[in-house]
Order: structure tokens, then C-alpha cells, then sequence
């Protein structure tokens, strides 16, 4: 036991003592000027610069390191140096350490406001990462910025200072949503973060609007000069941030309803201008002409907006036993929808029986239609229209595109879930007249977006009131029969037709405008006087009509009919009709050209929907012959509008079996649909598979709409799975190399899903892929391109077919090397022959090679084949080593024989004379044989040449070449371009190239001596980086030994020679002993490639006529 001290008797005057903080500032300061302190920033300075030079690893865990420093002084991060390094890194070759740089970033980017500036570009980069993690922790990154950081709407100056880069940041996690090949773990974390963004409770949303934490405070705390005050500084905040929620809460709870209701209100405007404003910029991005593609702005809303109401509340999904809308309708009970609407319009949500996100959709939907009414009556102050604002869709000023906006958003919100709009039928209905709010090309592209809402609402306004869909009919019949703009025509004949489906709206008056349309193009078509410049517009609306409502599907007026459409026979009259507009019809006879191109196209649109109404007329032998006639029409008009016929047929098909429309039809109206629906089914995929070899020729038309138009085709045919995928692979290959963008863009998705469906169809048919694409180039654009430019600014060029090359070699080593060799073998004329036909024809004439007894080589092939090897993206060092090991193969092979032949003829005695000598007269078969050879000569220089570019772009230096074997290596080193600088190739001379003009058969010996002398120079100055087996002869029962010398094509010309010389000397001798002496030296030195496929070049011996001692090269 200790024993106790004694009593302390304490002075009266106590000494001063320092306080728990003042303590830490000195032993902070005490630190800071110790050694180890001083040596601070050396280490700080260390771990930046080996982050930029260490191995993967190390760069990791260097980033971890400075994460523990900036740990302490959150402040660090706003260094240059510091934020251009963890710039860098976000953008490194390595996914584990771009992970590492965004945590670090993610960290502190909330905590300290400032670092936004710095860090938001690399950040918005990090969504297109290729690696998943990165992704996940970016958008876990902008998911607090857009909640709680400082992209959060708080009103006031700070949203307009980050309202770009808000709009920026919101686009890009879209499209992420929008791509089929993101993964589903990234789409949910969008997913959530616009589910809080948006579809939360505005009055949980109230708690961050009232109570606005300042983060530069927290990372600031204690004043300044103090570096440790930042340390903790991140749980700081999450803490003061809930303390300052919490108070909110209380204060609210405090006040009157009133200041809640307009507090939530004000919340559900902020994220309606938030989603206008997003598609607001969506369609000023369209490009020009962007009109056809306005649907594009909203691709991302409506997947989104599925994947939030097709959950529950906890996030699972939805019971079966919950029907969608559309099933509601099909069974009957569309009047409790109706109900419910209603129901929750008038502000119940509980006896409307909503979740938590379709209760916020509907609070939504409503702000919308209030965001148009005020719009329209000018109560919204609109931006001004800037000089120099893009007009893509030439509504007269871009301030409009907000009000189109709306609609577009309205439009995705009823197709997701239409009860959301019936409660706003009667208010939208003036609209949909027309009203000069825009001009005539506004209003069209707004109606566009307001009449297929009405369209999906339709199945619920079955006990709507009656004047109010009297009127919606009479606005939709005026489009029809007044639109000029064929896509308006068919969106408002969809429409009335759903209205006469569903509602009480009977078809008396759409039946009579078709009796109008049918009486105006039986005039025309007997010679009447009727205006023609109507009729293209008369034929596309009354197959339109014929399509949105089956008037021979047990329809009986009421009464007799005033024209000669009877009811039950409307479609074959209408059928009889159109054949006088097509082929040689009787209303195209005696009519200019270009207005019987036009008749005939829109009748081939108008009989497209005629056969989706009744697909069993493309089994006539009328309509057979009316299809066969219009793909072989001399005009590519013809031909783009039957591709749009044969597309609109498919895509018919394809939403009556998506969304089980006959039973749909037959529940709703009680109304038996009159054939088999799979019989029809089978009728389209026949006349498909016909006509598919005439849409495959027009993929690869020199007219950019035609392309386009069947590229579309293609994609819906390959999406219905109607013709073998095989069929389409080298075409959709070739259209990757196609210079407008809309087309290229589709070819890479369609690719991309072929090659995940169908992988060994994609590597069996690449090569013809490869030859086809320079046939289309040629063919399409008269020149050849291997590289993508992306313009200033946007990084280096992307090569073309870089895309096929990768998913080709992806699958394994031996398959990349097979793919590769075949490219190189096309030099070769033993192999070049074999793809001469790939892809059924598609490719056309030879690939590239001869046969096996040296026939001509397409030289345009082969240096569009060069710069294509030369440009492909090589991400493994043995990529380019395998290509230079099959070059040395192919040029010690063909270089020794094609000298041999062209050297005699060209008299080349001397090596430093390039073709000296005055030959005597040749031949047709000798020019023929030497320009074959010289071709040959070429395709050898050719690939010396990309084998010097791939060595240097590399960096692969001769001994590392020589080293290279191939074998199946698990791990390979990663490979990077020097430059990215294509390669170029010199132009040859016409009667080399074989570009001579027609009927100019003139040889030019002077041309064949200079591409002959070039050919030497690089054989002489190829370096030896490739071995030769050198075997000995010891005798016939012993076994050979096997000893690696090195050689190179310089070598083996030199050996030639002197056995050339040693042959001219044995000739000269008289004596028959020499004589049989001679012939058999002859048959060891002069012996033909053996079946192995190993050439002879015993004249590389330095014995000259000494038998007994001749030895035996093998190049393995």
C-alpha cells in the first residue's frame, strides 16, 4: 500500500495554467518547428512525384498516404500541385488507383465548397470510366453534391454559378441510365440519387431548403493559421448538418400549414424547372435536322421513370398482383383508375390509394401543367434568345424550347403511367387547336408531344366528359386532313383511332374523311383535274387512317354510308387503289419524273400501313411484284420509302406483341380480331427473309439517307431476330467506317449486341468486315479513312475499326493470333484468295490476294490493310511483336523469291547499281510475269514499312523482337503508343497500282526499276530480328544438330548471288564428270519450299564449289 502524501497548504495566489486548447495550439506549433515537421512538405513533395512515376501498386497506396496527410489539413487539396497530380491520376491506367484519387476527392469536395472548381471536370470524366467502381464512387460523389454540397438548389446566386455544371453533371448520370450495357448496380445509384433528387416528399426535401449548412465554416473552424483545425472536419459536418435538420424540423414544426404547403410547393417548381431545363438542353444539343429526333431528348426519362414506379417502397418489386395501367384497361377496370385519379387530383392520396413516388409523379405532372398555363399567358419571364443560340428545330427562338420542353415531360410521364394526366385532359384539350403561341413549326413539334400523351390516356376516358372528347376529335381530324407533315398525320390518326377504340367517340366522322381521301385519289387516279401537288399527302394519311382503325373488324354504321367504303370491304378498295400510284400504275402515266417518284413513295408508305392492318395482302402476287418492283427502282427515293414501309410494318408488329394488343382489342371492345396474329407474324418474317439481300445492298448505298433509313431496318429485323445474324455482321462492320456520325454510332450498337449474342459469327466474318469497309469507302465517299478525327481539343484520333478489332482478340490469345496472322497472310498471294469471297458476296472480288501460283495483288487493299494494322488499338506489347513475327516470316519467304525473279530481267549484276543495264525487248508474257512480281515487291515493302512504324511507335528495340516467341502467355505487358501519327504509304506509279487508264496496256520499265530498287534498299536495311535454323548434314542415318545463326533478307540476296555466279562457272565446264558433279550440287542448293513450309537458302554457306561440305538453312 502507498502511503498517503502529506497535506499541501495552497497559497492564496494560484500560478497561471494553459487551457485544454491553448495546450494543443503549442504542442501544434511545437511540432511544426521540430525537425520532423520541417520535413512535412519534403515528404508531401515525395509521395506527388512518385504517384506519377511508380508502379500501379505504389501509386495506390502513395494516394492513400497523402489521403492520411490531407486528413489533417483539408486545405492541402486546393494546392496546384496537389490538384493537378490527383487530377492526373483520375484519368490513370489503373482502376485501382483511379478509385483511390476520386475517394480522396469525394472526401473532401462536400466539405470544402471551393474545391468544386478544381476538381469538376476530371469528376464529370469519371462517369464514362471504364472501370465499375470508379463509376459507382462518382456518383455516390455527385449524389451528395446535388443533395447536400453545392449543387444543391438553394436559391440564390449559388445555383446560377453551378447551374451549367448542374445541367452537365444531370445529362451525363442519364445517359448512363439510358445505356443497355451499364450495370444494373451503377443504374440503381442513379436511380436512387434521382429518386431522392426528385420523387422524394417535398416535405422531407423542406428539411434541406430551410436549413442551409455552410460547409466552408466547418472545414475553416478555428480560425486561421491553425492547420489541425481541419482534421475531423468531414464527421464535423455530417454532425452540424443533422443538429441543423433536427432545428429545422422543430422551427417547422412550430409554424402554420400554410408556410409548409407553399414551402413544399415551391420545392416540387424547383425540380420541375430542374427537369425542363434538362430537356431544354437535350434538344438545343440535337444536331441540325434534329427534327425526326426529338423522341431522342427524353430516351433517358421514361427507363428511369419505370424503374421507380415498377418498385415498391422498400425498393423491391412491385407484387404481381399490381397491374399496370394497361392491364387495368384490358379487364375492365379503367372506371376505379378513373376514380382514383380523380381522387388523388383533388388532393386524397389515401383514398387514391398512391405510393410515396406516384403521389410526388402526380404533384409533378400538375406543376407542369401549371409551369405551361403560365408560360402561355406570359407569366414565366423567358430567357433571352443570345445571338449565336443554336435553333435545331427552327421554332423561331430558343426561349421556346422550355415550353416544347414541358410537353416532352408531360408526354414521358403518361407513357410511364397515364392516370397521372387524366385529371389535366380538359385543361390541355385548347392546346391541342393550335394556338399561336409559336410558330407553324413550333406548334407541330409541340403536338407532337401533346397528342401521344392523349393517345396512352385514352383507355381511361371511357366515362370522360362527352363535349370534351368531341373536341379533342374534331382538333385531331383537323390534323389529319390539314397537316403537311407526314409524322403529325400519322400521330393524330393513332390517336383518334385509340379515342374510337376506348371512349365513346364513335368512327362515323373518321370514316368519312377516309370517304373524302378515297374519292380525291379516284379522281386523280381516272385522269381527274385534282390538285397533285395533295396527293403524295392524301396517300401517306389514308394508309395512316387504315392503320389506327381496322374498319373491317365487325365495325356496322349506323345507317347507309355516303361513298362507295363499305365497312368490311374498305381495306381491299383502298389496296386496288394504291396500285394505280406504284410502278406503272395509271395515275403515274404521262407524269413528269420527279412527281411520279413522289407518288409512287408515298403510295409505298400508305400500303405499309395498309399491311399492318392486314398483313396477309404481302402474300398476293400483286403485292409481291409491287415489293420486287421498288427495290430494283433506277431512284434511291424509292428505295428509302420502302425500307420506311418495311419498318413501319415491322415496328406495328412489334408493339401489337409487346403489349398484347389483340387481347387488349378484344377485351376492350368486344370486338373478335378476324386471322391467326402468329400467321401474320409468319408472313412478315417470310417477306423479310425475300427481300432481305436488297436491304443488305442498300446498307452500303452511296446516298447517306438510304444507308441510314436501312441501317434502322436492320436493327429492328436483327432486334426481331428474323434473318441469321451472320448475314448482317460485315456489312454493319463496313458502316463503322462511315463519316456520318448518326450511322457510325448506330453500326458500333448494333455490333456491340451482336458481338455479345453471337460471338463466333462476329470473328468468322471480321476479315470480310475488314475488305468490305474499303469497298464501301471507296464506293461511298471515293477515298479511304482508317482514323476517326474528333476534332481540336478532343483528344487523338480513334481509329475506325478499332471497336471490331477489340471485340475479335478479346476472347483469347490464340484467337487474337489467328485474326492477326489472316491479316497478314492477305499479303501473301498463296492466301490472299481465301476470303476473296467472305460474306455472300458482299465484299466482291478478291480479297486481296492471288493464287497459289502468284496471282495479282489488289494493291489498294493491301495499303488500306497497312494503315488499318498500323492504326488498330494495340493494348498488349505482343500484339504488335506477333505482327512483326509474322511480317519476318512472309518477307524472308516471298523477298527471296520475288528477287529471284526480277533480278534476271532487270539485268541487276551489281548490288550498288539500282537496274543497270540496257535490257533487251520483253515480252507480253514477261511484263505480265514481271509486273506480277513487282506487285508482289510492293506488298514486301509494305509490310517492312508498318513493321518499322510498329517498332517505333512501340519502342520495341531488335533484341526484344528477336526474343519474341508465341505462346499462351497469362500475363502480358501493356503497351502505349509514342505517337499516334498515322501511317503513310507513297503513292505508286499507274502501271504498278494497275490504275491505268482503260486500254492504256503501256509497260513502263522505267517505273518497275524504281519501285524494284526501292524494294532492295529496304530488304538490305530490314535488321536481322528474326533467327534461322542452321541443320548439317552428318549423314543419312545420323541425326541432325541444330545451331542458331542469325540471317536477314540483305544476307539471303547476297548468298543468291554468289550462287548465281558459282551456277554460270559449273555451266562453262565441258567435262561429263563435272557435268554430273554440277547436277547433283544443283539439287541440294536449287530445292523447292519443302511441305513443312520451310525454304532452302544453302547459298548463305561461304564454300563456293565445294560440294562435300554444302549445309542446309531452314528458316523456322
Amino acid at each position: 500500500q502507498w502511503d498517503i502524501p502529506p497535506a499541501t497548504v495552497h497559497d492564496d495566489v494560484r500560478e497561471p495554467t494553459l487551457t485544454e486548447w491553448s495546450t494543443a495550439r503549442v504542442a501544434c506549433q511545437m511540432l511544426a518547428e521540430s525537425s520532423l515537421g520541417s520535413c512535412c512538405p519534403t515528404f508531401l513533395i515525395a509521395l506527388l512525384d512518385a504517384v506519377r512515376v511508380a508502379p500501379p501498386k505504389i501509386r495506390q497506396g502513395c494516394i492513400k498516404a497523402i489521403a492520411h496527410i490531407v486528413e489533417a489539413d483539408p486545405r492541402l487539396m486546393e494546392r496546384k500541385r496537389v490538384m493537378s497530380t490527383v487530377n492526373l491520376k483520375i484519368k490513370d491506367d489503373s482502376v485501382a488507383v483511379r478509385e483511390a484519387a476520386v475517394e480522396l476527392v469525394g472526401r473532401y469536395i462536400a466539405v470544402v465548397p471551393s474545391l468544386l472548381d478544381g476538381y469538376k471536370g476530371p469528376l464529370l470524366d469519371g462517369l464514362e470510366d471504364k472501370g465499375v467502381s470508379v463509376r459507382k464512387r462518382v456518383v455516390r460523389i455527385f449524389n451528395a453534391l446535388l443533395l447536400r454540397g453545392p449543387l444543391a438548389l438553394r436559391g440564390g446566386s449559388a445555383d446560377k454559378e453551378h447551374a451549367a455544371y448542374r445541367l452537365m453533371v444531370l445529362q451525363s448520370m442519364l445517359r448512363r441510365v439510358a445505356l443497355a450495357s451499364e450495370e444494373d448496380t451503377v443504374k440503381d445509384l442513379i436511380t436512387s440519387t434521382f429518386d431522392e433528387l426528385w420523387f422524394s416528399a417535398p416535405e422531407e426535401a423542406i428539411r434541406w431548403t430551410t436549413a442551409t449548412v455552410d460547409f466552408s465554416d466547418l472545414a475553416a473552424e478555428g480560425g486561421d493559421g491553425d492547420d489541425e483545425a481541419g482534421a475531423g472536419a468531414g464527421a464535423g459536418a455530417s454532425d452540424t448538418s443533422g443538429a441543423s435538420l433536427a432545428a429545422a424540423d422543430e422551427d417547422m414544426g412550430e409554424g402554420d400549414d400554410d408556410q409548409r404547403d407553399a414551402l413544399a410547393t415551391a420545392v416540387v417548381d424547383s425540380r420541375v424547372q430542374q427537369i425542363v431545363h434538362l430537356l431544354r438542353g437535350n434538344l438545343l444539343s440535337l444536331p441540325p435536322g434534329g427534327e425526326t429526333r426529338v423522341d431522342e431528348s427524353t430516351a433517358w426519362l421514361e427507363p428511369m421513370l419505370r424503374r421507380l414506379l415498377d418498385n415498391s417502397d422498400d425498393g423491391t418489386p412491385k407484387n404481381d398482383g399490381e397491374k399496370s395501367d394497361a392491364e387495368s384497361v384490358a379487364e375492365g377496370d379503367d372506371h376505379a383508375m378513373l376514380e382514383a385519379a380523380v381522387a388523388a387530383g383533388a388532393g386524397d392520396s389515401a383514398a387514391s390509394g398512391l405510393r410515396r413516388e406516384e403521389e410526388t409523379c402526380r404533384r409533378i405532372v400538375a406543376a407542369l401543367v401549371e409551369y405551361i398555363l403560365q408560360w402561355s399567358e406570359g407569366s414565366i419571364e423567358r430567357p433571352a434568345t443570345e445571338k449565336g443560340d443554336p435553333d435545331p428545330l427552327k421554332v423561331g427562338e430558343t426561349a421556346a424550347y422550355d415550353f416544347i420542353a414541358a410537353f416532352c415531360a408531360l408526354r414521358t410521364f403518361a407513357a410511364v403511367k397515364p392516370s397521372l394526366l387524366v385529371t389535366h385532359v380538359q385543361t390541355l384539350e385548347p392546346f391541342l387547336r393550335g394556338e399561336e403561341l409559336l410558330n407553324s413549326n413550333g406548334i407541330v413539334h409541340m403536338l407532337l408531344q401533346l397528342i401521344p400523351a392523349f393517345d396512352v390516356v385514352a383507355p381511361l376516358l371511357r366515362r370522360y366528359d362527352s363535349a370534351t372528347l368531341l373536341s379533342v376529335e374534331s382538333a385531331l381530324l383537323h390534323c389529319v386532313q390539314r397537316s403537311s407533315t407526314p409524322k403529325l398525320v400519322l400521330t393524330a390518326s393513332t390517336c383518334l383511332g385509340s379515342l374510337v377504340r376506348y371512349t365513346s367517340i364513335q368512327p362515323k366522322r373518321l370514316l368519312e374523311v377516309l370517304q373524302g381521301f378515297y374519292d380525291f385519289l379516284a379522281s386523280h387516279s381516272s385522269g381527274g383535274t385534282a390538285d397533285a401537288v395533295d396527293v403524295p399527302r392524301v396517300l401517306y394519311g389514308t394508309g395512316c387512317i387504315c392503320r389506327s382503325f381496322g374498319f373491317d373488324e365487325g365495325y356496322e354504321p349506323k345507317g347507309a354510308t355516303a361513298g362507295p367504303l363499305v365497312p368490311g370491304d374498305v381495306t381491299d378498295r383502298v389496296f386496288k387503289l394504291y396500285l394505280h400510284f406504284v410502278g406503272d400504275g395509271d395515275g403515274l402515266k404521262g407524269m413528269p419524273e420527279a412527281m411520279a417518284t413522289r407518288f409512287h413513295s408515298a403510295a409505298l408508305l400508305g400500303l405499309g400501313f395498309l399491311w399492318a392492318s392486314r398483313p396477309r395482302l404481302l402474300l398476293t402476287t400483286t403485292a409481291k411484284d409491287v415489293v420486287e418492283n421498288a427495290f430494283k427502282h433506277h431512284s434511291p427515293v424509292v428505295h428509302l420509302h420502302m425500307m420506311k414501309a418495311f419498318q413501319n410494318l415491322l415496328e406495328a408488329e412489334q408493339r401489337r406483341t409487346a403489349a398484347g394488343l389483340a387481347a387488349t382489342r378484344s377485351k376492350a371492345t368486344k370486338v373478335l380480331i378476324s386471322g391467326d396474329q402468329d400467321s401474320d407474324a409468319a408472313v412478315m418474317t417470310g417477306v423479310v427473309q425475300l427481300n432481305f439481300p436488297a436491304i443488305r445492298r442498300l446498307l452500303l448505298h452511296e446516298q447517306w439517307r438510304v444507308r441510314n433509313t436501312a441501317l434502322n431496318l436492320v436493327s429492328v429485323i436483327i432486334d426481331q431476330g428474323l434473318v441469321s445474324p451472320r448475314e448482317c455482321v460485315a456489312p454493319i462492320i463496313a458502316l463503322q467506317t462511315d463519316r456520318l456520325v448518326e450511322n457510325r454510332e448506330t453500326a458500333v450498337r448494333l455490333f456491340t449486341m451482336l458481338a455479345e449474342r453471337h460471338p463466333a459469327f462476329v470473328q468468322s466474318e471480321a476479315l470480310s468486315g475488314f475488305f468490305l469497309s474499303h469497298r464501301f469507302q471507296l464506293h461511298a465517299f471515293n477515298s479511304l479513312a482508317v482514323y476517326q478525327d474528333r476534332g481540336p481539343g478532343a483528344g487523338g484520333p480513334v481509329p475506325l475499326l478499332g471497336l471490331t478489332y477489340s471485340v475479335c482478340t478479346s476472347h483469347s490469345v490464340r484467337a487474337r493470333n489467328s485474326f492477326l496472322e489472316a491479316l497478314i497472310n492477305q499479303f501473301d498471294p498463296a492466301h490472299g484468295r481465301a476470303h476473296g469471297g467472305a460474306g455472300g458476296g458482299a465484299g466482291g472480288g478478291a480479297a486481296g490476294g492471288g493464287d497459289g501460283g502468284g496471282g495479282r495483288l489488289d494493291l489498294a487493299k493491301l495499303s488500306y490493310l497497312a494503315r488499318t494494322l498500323a492504326a488498330l488499338p494495340y493494348s498488349r506489347e505482343d500484339e504488335p511483336l506477333f505482327i512483326i513475327y509474322c511480317i519476318n516470316k512472309l518477307v524472308a519467304l516471298e523477298g527471296s523469291d520475288v528477287n529471284s525473279i526480277l533480278k534476271p530481267q532487270l539485268k541487276d549484276d551489281d548490288d550498288d547499281d539500282d537496274g543497270g543495264g540496257a535490257p533487251a525487248p520483253l515480252s507480253s508474257a514477261t511484263q505480265a510475269e514481271m509486273l506480277n512480281a513487282i506487285r508482289r515487291a510492293v506488298a514486301v515493302s509494305w509490310l517492312i514499312r508498318l513493321k518499322q512504324y510498329l517498332k517505333y511507335v512501340f519502342d520495341l528495340k531488335d533484341d526484344k523482337v528477336q526474343a519474341f516467341t508465341v505462346q499462351n502467355k497469362v500475363a502480358e505487358r501493356s503497351a502505349s503508343r509514342l505517337i499516334s501519327d498515322p501511317l503513310q504509304l507513297a503513292p505508286l506509279p499507274p502501271c504498278v497500282s494497275g490504275n491505268a487508264a482503260a486500254g492504256d496496256t503501256s509497260f513502263d520499265l522505267d517505273a518497275v526499276k524504281l519501285v524494284y530498287a526501292e524494294f532492295k534498299k529496304l530488304v538490305a536495311g530490314d535488321p536481322a530480328d528474326f533467327a534461322v535454323a542452321y541443320q548439317r548434314k552428318v549423314g543419312a542415318v545420323k541425326a541432325r544438330k541444330k545451331k542458331e545463326v542469325a540471317a536477314s533478307p540483305a544476307a539471303i540476296l547476297k548468298a543468291q548471288k554468289r550462287k548465281a555466279e558459282r551456277e554460270k562457272k559449273v555451266k562453262a565446264a565441258k567435262k561429263a564428270k563435272l557435268k554430273a558433279e554440277i547436277a547433283a550440287a544443283g539439287r541440294r542448293t536449287t530445292r523447292a519450299p519443302s511441305k513443312k513450309g520451310k525454304v532452302d537458302v544453302s547459298a548463305l554457306s561461304d564454300d563456293e564449289g565445294d560440294g562435300d561440305d554444302d549445309s542446309d538453312f531452314e528458316i523456322e
